[in-house]
């Protein structure tokens, strides 16, 4: 039998240096929100194809994802938590134009709870 131990330093550590290099932000175009987004009828996706129907015929319309702090997991005997302090802004950019917010906002922390098996 083989044991594996991994301290909540390493994934801090990492999830602090994958922070800084910026690989928690993403920014999606039109054609990826088109593909993806508008097809889910539920949630966010829902408040994105609203918000795209208005903008996509007319302007080019975007959505960047980033987090605004280093993703946080704790580690429990049995199970771990994810925190991702995030932010979401929704972006146009009129013809001879800055890019523009439309709208943005701020997540304190989404959370998921795993246990093991």
């Amino acid at each position: 039998m083989l044991y594996i131990g991994i301290a909540e330093y390493f994934f801090k550590s990492a999830s602090f240096a994958y922070f800084t290099a910026g690989a928690f932000n993403v920014t999606l175009s039109t054609k990826e929100i088109s593909n993806h987004f508008v097809q889910n009828s539920q949630g966010l996706g829902n408040v994105l194809s609203r918000i795209a129907e208005i903008y996509i015929l007319s302007q080019p319309f975007m959505v960047r994802i980033m987090a605004t702090e280093p993703p946080v997991i704790n580690l429990q005997p049995g199970n771990f938590t994810l925190d991702i302090p995030a932010s979401i802004m929704m972006l146009t950019q009129p013809k001879n134009s800055t890019v523009e917010t439309i709208v943005s906002m701020d997540f304190v922390s989404l959370g998921r709870q795993w246990s093991s098996l």
